[in-house]
Protein backbone atom coordinates (compact mmCIF):
# COMPACT_ATOMS: atom_id res chain seq x y z
CA UNK A 1 0.00 0.00 0.00
CA UNK A 2 1.38 3.41 -1.00
CA UNK A 3 0.15 6.39 0.99
CA UNK A 4 0.75 10.12 1.28
CA UNK A 5 2.96 10.94 4.27
CA UNK A 6 0.23 12.86 6.11
CA UNK A 7 -1.86 9.68 6.24
CA UNK A 8 -0.02 7.96 9.07
CA UNK A 9 -3.25 6.36 10.24
CA UNK A 10 -3.02 3.96 7.29
CA UNK A 11 -0.30 2.01 9.09
CA UNK A 12 -2.96 0.40 11.28
CA UNK A 13 -4.91 -0.60 8.18
CA UNK A 14 -1.82 -2.04 6.49
CA UNK A 15 -0.97 -4.02 9.64
CA UNK A 16 -4.50 -5.43 9.79
CA UNK A 17 -4.29 -6.52 6.15
CA UNK A 18 -0.77 -7.86 6.59
CA UNK A 19 0.69 -5.89 3.67
CA UNK A 20 3.76 -3.64 3.44
CA UNK A 21 3.12 0.09 3.70
CA UNK A 22 5.13 2.53 1.58
CA UNK A 23 5.11 6.24 2.42
CA UNK A 24 5.12 8.74 -0.44
CA UNK A 25 6.65 12.14 0.27
CA UNK A 26 6.14 14.85 -2.38
CA UNK A 27 8.85 16.87 -0.62
CA UNK A 28 12.63 16.72 -0.37
CA UNK A 29 14.18 13.98 1.75
CA UNK A 30 15.89 16.67 3.80
CA UNK A 31 12.65 18.56 4.40
CA UNK A 32 10.80 15.35 5.23
CA UNK A 33 13.48 14.40 7.75
CA UNK A 34 13.39 17.81 9.45
CA UNK A 35 9.59 17.65 9.61
CA UNK A 36 9.58 14.20 11.23
CA UNK A 37 12.46 15.19 13.53
CA UNK A 38 10.34 17.92 15.11
CA UNK A 39 7.69 15.47 16.25
CA UNK A 40 10.23 12.77 17.12
CA UNK A 41 12.50 14.90 19.31
CA UNK A 42 10.05 17.70 20.22
CA UNK A 43 12.73 20.45 20.37
CA UNK A 44 11.99 23.52 22.46
CA UNK A 45 13.32 27.04 22.29
CA UNK A 46 15.27 28.24 25.31
CA UNK A 47 13.26 31.45 25.50
CA UNK A 48 9.59 30.94 24.66
CA UNK A 49 9.30 34.60 23.69
CA UNK A 50 12.28 34.58 21.30
CA UNK A 51 11.24 33.72 17.73
CA UNK A 52 14.89 33.93 16.64
CA UNK A 53 15.98 31.20 19.07
CA UNK A 54 17.86 28.53 17.05
CA UNK A 55 16.54 24.98 16.93
CA UNK A 56 19.03 22.27 15.95
CA UNK A 57 18.54 18.92 14.24
CA UNK A 58 21.56 16.88 15.38
CA UNK A 59 20.69 13.59 13.66
CA UNK A 60 20.58 15.11 10.16
CA UNK A 61 23.89 15.36 8.24
CA UNK A 62 25.44 18.75 8.89
CA UNK A 63 23.40 19.26 12.07
CA UNK A 64 21.38 22.13 10.60
CA UNK A 65 19.57 24.69 12.73
CA UNK A 66 16.81 27.19 12.06
CA UNK A 67 15.29 30.05 14.03
CA UNK A 68 12.05 29.08 15.74
CA UNK A 69 9.97 31.33 13.44
CA UNK A 70 11.05 29.33 10.38
CA UNK A 71 9.72 26.02 11.65
CA UNK A 72 6.39 24.88 10.30
CA UNK A 73 3.38 26.40 12.04
CA UNK A 74 1.97 22.89 12.43
CA UNK A 75 4.72 22.21 14.96
CA UNK A 76 4.92 25.65 16.57
CA UNK A 77 1.23 25.47 17.46
CA UNK A 78 1.58 22.04 19.07
CA UNK A 79 0.09 21.83 22.57
CA UNK A 80 0.96 18.92 24.81
CA UNK A 81 -2.15 16.92 25.65
CA UNK A 82 -4.36 18.70 23.13
CA UNK A 83 -6.41 16.15 21.18
CA UNK A 84 -5.78 17.69 17.77
CA UNK A 85 -2.06 18.28 18.43
CA UNK A 86 -1.54 14.75 19.68
CA UNK A 87 -3.43 13.39 16.69
CA UNK A 88 -1.13 15.26 14.31
CA UNK A 89 1.95 14.05 16.17
CA UNK A 90 0.84 10.41 16.22
CA UNK A 91 -0.14 10.60 12.57
CA UNK A 92 3.36 11.76 11.62
CA UNK A 93 5.22 9.32 13.85
CA UNK A 94 3.18 6.41 12.49
CA UNK A 95 5.23 6.74 9.31
CA UNK A 96 8.28 5.46 11.18
CA UNK A 97 7.04 1.87 11.10
CA UNK A 98 6.62 1.68 7.32
CA UNK A 99 8.57 -0.44 4.87
CA UNK A 100 10.20 2.46 3.06
CA UNK A 101 9.73 6.01 1.81
CA UNK A 102 9.58 7.07 -1.82
CA UNK A 103 10.43 10.72 -2.33
CA UNK A 104 10.08 13.18 -5.19
CA UNK A 105 13.78 13.96 -5.35
CA UNK A 106 16.97 12.72 -7.00
CA UNK A 107 20.41 11.69 -5.85
CA UNK A 108 22.36 14.44 -7.58
CA UNK A 109 20.44 16.98 -5.50
CA UNK A 110 20.16 15.17 -2.16
CA UNK A 111 22.84 12.51 -2.19
CA UNK A 112 24.00 13.57 1.27
CA UNK A 113 20.65 12.56 2.75
CA UNK A 114 20.21 9.41 0.70
CA UNK A 115 23.55 7.70 1.25
CA UNK A 116 22.56 6.25 4.62
CA UNK A 117 19.31 5.72 6.58
CA UNK A 118 18.31 8.63 8.81
CA UNK A 119 17.18 8.30 12.41
CA UNK A 120 14.57 10.98 11.88
CA UNK A 121 12.96 8.79 9.23
CA UNK A 122 13.00 5.66 11.38
CA UNK A 123 16.11 4.36 9.57
CA UNK A 124 13.84 3.46 6.64
CA UNK A 125 15.19 3.04 3.16
CA UNK A 126 14.42 6.10 1.03
CA UNK A 127 13.94 5.62 -2.69
CA UNK A 128 14.40 8.72 -4.84
CA UNK A 129 12.00 8.71 -7.78
CA UNK A 130 12.22 12.33 -8.96
CA UNK A 131 12.22 14.82 -10.32
CA UNK A 132 8.57 14.19 -11.13
CA UNK A 133 8.29 17.09 -13.55
CA UNK A 134 5.86 16.59 -16.47
CA UNK A 135 7.18 15.93 -19.95
CA UNK A 136 7.90 18.97 -22.17
CA UNK A 137 4.82 18.32 -24.28
CA UNK A 138 2.50 17.85 -21.27
CA UNK A 139 -0.52 20.08 -20.72
CA UNK A 140 0.00 23.05 -18.43
CA UNK A 141 -3.56 22.84 -17.14
CA UNK A 142 -2.46 21.25 -13.88
CA UNK A 143 -4.70 22.58 -11.13
CA UNK A 144 -7.07 24.40 -13.47
CA UNK A 145 -7.46 26.13 -16.79
CA UNK A 146 -4.67 28.60 -17.49
CA UNK A 147 -5.50 32.30 -17.67
CA UNK A 148 -3.33 32.64 -20.77
CA UNK A 149 -2.55 30.00 -23.38
CA UNK A 150 0.95 28.58 -23.25
CA UNK A 151 1.36 29.31 -26.97
CA UNK A 152 0.46 32.97 -26.45
CA UNK A 153 2.90 33.35 -23.55
CA UNK A 154 5.67 31.66 -25.52
CA UNK A 155 5.01 33.94 -28.49
CA UNK A 156 5.44 36.96 -26.20
CA UNK A 157 8.66 35.50 -24.77
CA UNK A 158 10.09 34.89 -28.26
CA UNK A 159 11.03 38.57 -28.59
CA UNK A 160 13.64 38.39 -25.81
CA UNK A 161 17.21 37.12 -25.72
CA UNK A 162 18.11 33.80 -24.14
CA UNK A 163 17.94 33.90 -20.36
CA UNK A 164 16.86 37.55 -20.23
CA UNK A 165 13.40 37.14 -18.68
CA UNK A 166 12.58 36.82 -15.00
CA UNK A 167 9.61 34.62 -14.11
CA UNK A 168 7.92 35.52 -10.80
CA UNK A 169 5.50 33.24 -9.00
CA UNK A 170 4.75 32.44 -5.36
CA UNK A 171 2.55 29.43 -5.98
CA UNK A 172 -1.16 28.94 -5.54
CA UNK A 173 -1.42 29.56 -1.79
CA UNK A 174 0.92 32.39 -0.80
CA UNK A 175 -0.33 35.97 -1.16
CA UNK A 176 2.21 38.79 -0.83
CA UNK A 177 1.47 41.53 1.65
CA UNK A 178 0.95 44.92 -0.10
CA UNK A 179 4.31 46.37 1.09
CA UNK A 180 6.13 43.30 -0.22
CA UNK A 181 4.30 43.41 -3.54
CA UNK A 182 5.10 47.12 -3.87
CA UNK A 183 8.80 46.53 -3.13
CA UNK A 184 9.05 43.72 -5.68
CA UNK A 185 7.21 45.78 -8.31
CA UNK A 186 9.53 48.73 -7.72
CA UNK A 187 12.58 46.49 -8.02
CA UNK A 188 11.34 45.04 -11.32
CA UNK A 189 10.76 48.52 -12.70
CA UNK A 190 14.16 49.82 -11.58
CA UNK A 191 16.12 46.92 -13.02
CA UNK A 192 14.49 47.21 -16.42
CA UNK A 193 14.60 43.43 -16.75
CA UNK A 194 11.80 41.83 -18.78
CA UNK A 195 9.51 39.75 -16.60
CA UNK A 196 6.43 37.55 -16.33
CA UNK A 197 4.64 37.86 -12.98
CA UNK A 198 2.15 35.08 -12.28
CA UNK A 199 0.13 36.99 -9.70
CA UNK A 200 -2.30 34.19 -8.92
CA UNK A 201 -5.92 34.78 -8.03
CA UNK A 202 -7.77 37.96 -8.82
CA UNK A 203 -7.58 38.90 -5.14
CA UNK A 204 -3.79 38.50 -5.12
CA UNK A 205 -3.45 40.53 -8.29
CA UNK A 206 -5.39 43.40 -6.71
CA UNK A 207 -2.49 43.82 -4.27
CA UNK A 208 -0.17 44.95 -7.06
CA UNK A 209 0.69 48.67 -6.92
CA UNK A 210 -1.67 50.92 -8.81
CA UNK A 211 -0.56 51.50 -12.37
CA UNK A 212 2.20 48.88 -12.27
CA UNK A 213 0.53 46.44 -14.64
CA UNK A 214 -0.32 49.19 -17.14
CA UNK A 215 3.21 50.62 -17.13
CA UNK A 216 4.66 47.14 -17.70
CA UNK A 217 2.33 46.57 -20.64
CA UNK A 218 3.12 49.95 -22.23
CA UNK A 219 6.87 49.36 -21.89
CA UNK A 220 6.50 46.00 -23.60
CA UNK A 221 8.92 44.36 -21.22
CA UNK A 222 6.55 42.95 -18.61
CA UNK A 223 3.33 41.01 -18.36
CA UNK A 224 1.14 40.11 -15.38
CA UNK A 225 -0.90 36.90 -15.44
CA UNK A 226 -4.02 36.98 -13.30
CA UNK A 227 -5.02 33.43 -12.47
CA UNK A 228 -3.35 30.11 -13.26
CA UNK A 229 -0.19 30.46 -15.33
CA UNK A 230 1.37 27.96 -17.78
CA UNK A 231 4.46 27.70 -15.59
CA UNK A 232 6.08 24.72 -17.29
CA UNK A 233 5.95 26.42 -20.68
CA UNK A 234 7.43 29.59 -19.21
CA UNK A 235 10.29 27.88 -17.37
CA UNK A 236 11.21 25.78 -20.39
CA UNK A 237 11.28 28.72 -22.78
CA UNK A 238 14.82 29.70 -23.80
CA UNK A 239 14.21 33.37 -22.84
CA UNK A 240 13.48 32.63 -19.17
CA UNK A 241 16.67 32.59 -17.14
CA UNK A 242 15.51 33.43 -13.62
CA UNK A 243 12.73 32.35 -11.31
CA UNK A 244 11.70 34.41 -8.24
CA UNK A 245 10.31 31.54 -6.21
CA UNK A 246 8.72 30.83 -2.82
CA UNK A 247 10.55 27.47 -2.63
CA UNK A 248 7.53 25.24 -2.96
CA UNK A 249 9.05 21.87 -3.77
CA UNK A 250 7.13 21.27 -7.01
CA UNK A 251 8.27 24.64 -8.36
CA UNK A 252 11.85 23.97 -7.23
CA UNK A 253 11.96 20.69 -9.14
CA UNK A 254 10.35 22.27 -12.22
CA UNK A 255 13.03 24.97 -12.18
CA UNK A 256 15.80 22.40 -11.74
CA UNK A 257 14.43 20.28 -14.58
CA UNK A 258 14.29 23.37 -16.81
CA UNK A 259 17.78 24.54 -15.84
CA UNK A 260 16.53 27.92 -14.58
CA UNK A 261 18.35 29.79 -11.80
CA UNK A 262 16.30 30.56 -8.70
CA UNK A 263 16.04 33.70 -6.59
CA UNK A 264 14.49 32.28 -3.44
CA UNK A 265 11.96 33.94 -1.17
CA UNK A 266 10.70 31.27 1.28
CA UNK A 267 7.62 32.17 3.29
CA UNK A 268 5.84 29.33 5.09
CA UNK A 269 5.82 25.62 5.98
CA UNK A 270 8.89 23.71 4.73
CA UNK A 271 9.99 26.44 2.33
CA UNK A 272 12.76 27.75 4.60
CA UNK A 273 14.16 24.23 4.78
Amino acid sequence: MVFYFFCGWTKTLADELGVPRVVFSPSAVYGTAVFHSMFRLMPKREDEHDDECPVSFPDIPGSPSYPWRQLTLLYRLYKNGDEVSEGVKNNILSNMGSSCIVSNTFRQLEGRYLERPLADLGFMRVRAIGPLAPEPNASDNRGGETAVAASDLCAWLDQFADGAVMYVSFGSMVVLQPPHAAALAAALERTGAPFVWAAGSSHAALLLPEGFEERAAVSGRGTVIRGWAPQLAALRHRAVGWFVIHCGWNSVLEAVAAGVAMLTWPMVADQFI
